[in-house]
């Protein structure tokens, strides 16, 4: 998840100089991943080319992130046709795959079409990792957009709000969703992130990292796992999300989709997509409201605070992760710091309101 630093007169600006930075910088994967040319080249002829008709034909491979988790190519086919060809580390992010696809096609998401997947452990010894291969979105993500992305944010929430109507009295990945043990998962997380921020000489307003999970703990009834999860997408950043020729919103990557309470998503989405821009931010909140359900309307009311800090620390703890990075240019390290003062200081406030 990624989420833009702290906007002035250019929002978004120092987001992609930072993300840009990242990317640049990511390690490659693990040494079992670098498979030899020949040997991936066998494997996409013998597999891959025979599941999309095209048994025979030659291709060329175009990397486009060759990630710590999951290696992405453009898989681009002689006299036409281009696929996005995914090298999986884990096991269970090729089973999630597999699952989200089938799940979000029958509800109408709109995803890439999956052409073909092996999960089986014969591949994995043998070539280092998991395969899918899945359509080519024909689109422009949000972050490449400029100011224009400001005209996607209407559609964008109307997109998520009737995503997360999908719901389930069970939470996490669609293919290993559990019974109970979610209010444990969610504390834990803002212990881990509380005293990281601790660690790094972050406060929250006056409080000590003590008083500050005390305070989750204390409002931490208003998790109902009984009223139940909701479809989310899981990884929300403006990388993820398309613009299509046709003017239409569609979402990449499956591999994280799972069932949370939405009010998590809503405020990741909210700050991914509008940073710290009031305005904009009231923009989608409008389009989200209109699109929900009166229930769901009434969740955000009930606690929404409690999640919108929830978000607010796992943003404050994501900058403050980046700051500990090597080599950071100045420009950057300044936008991660700020963006994790702001972040600080806006769940202040909402501490203070809600004590």
């Amino acid at each position: 998840m990624k989420y833009p630093a702290s906007q002035h007169a250019t929002p978004y600006k120092k987001l992609t100089c930072l993300f840009e930075h990242c990317s640049a910088n990511m390690p490659g994967m693990d040494t079992q991943h670098q498979m030899p040319d020949q040997k991936l080249t066998n494997y996409i002829q013998k597999r891959i080319l025979p599941a999309l008709g095209a048994q025979g034909r030659k291709f060329t491979l175009e990397l486009i992130s060759p990630g710590s988790r999951n290696t992405i190519w453009f898989l681009n086919l002689e006299n036409g046709g281009s696929y996005v060809l995914k090298a999986i580390s884990k096991r269970f992010r090729i089973k999630n795959i597999i699952h989200a696809h089938a799940y979000l096609e029958r509800r109408g998401i709109p995803i890439p079409k999956l052409f073909f997947a092996d999960r089986a452990w014969k591949t994995a010894r043998h070539m280092g990792c998991y395969f899918a291969c899945e359509e080519r979105v024909e689109g422009t993500p949000l972050d490449e957009l400029g100011q224009a992305r400001t005209d996607t944010l209407a559609q964008s929430a109307a997109l998520f709000a009737g995503m997360h109507a999908a719901h389930s009295f069970l939470w996490g990945k669609i293919k290993s969703i559990q019974v109970f043990g979610f209010s444990t998962y969610l504390m834990r997380k803002t212990s881990e992130r509380v005293q990281a921020l601790a660690e790094a000489g972050c406060t929250v307003g006056s409080r000590s990292a003590g008083e500050m999970l005390s305070w989750f703990e204390r409002k931490k009834s208003v998790i109902r796992p009984l009223t139940g999860f909701n479809l989310c997408h899981g990884d929300v950043n403006m990388k993820n999300i398309l613009l299509c020729p046709d003017g239409k919103i569609r979402l990449i990557d499956t591999e994280a989709f799972k069932f949370l309470p939405f009010q998590i998503e809503y405020f990741r989405l909210l700050y991914a997509l509008c940073g710290f821009d009031g305005r904009l931010q009231q923009q989608f909140k409008d389009a989200y409201l209109a699109a929900a359900s009166q229930k769901k309307q009434r969740g955000l009311e009930r606690c929404g605070y409690f999640y919108h800090g929830y978000v607010l620390l796992e943003i404050a703890w994501h900058f403050n992760k980046q700051l500990k990075q090597e080599g950071l240019p100045e420009s950057v390290r300044a936008a991660c710091t700020e963006s994790r003062g702001r972040a600080l200081e806006h769940l202040a406030e909402i501490v203070s309101r809600n004590s």
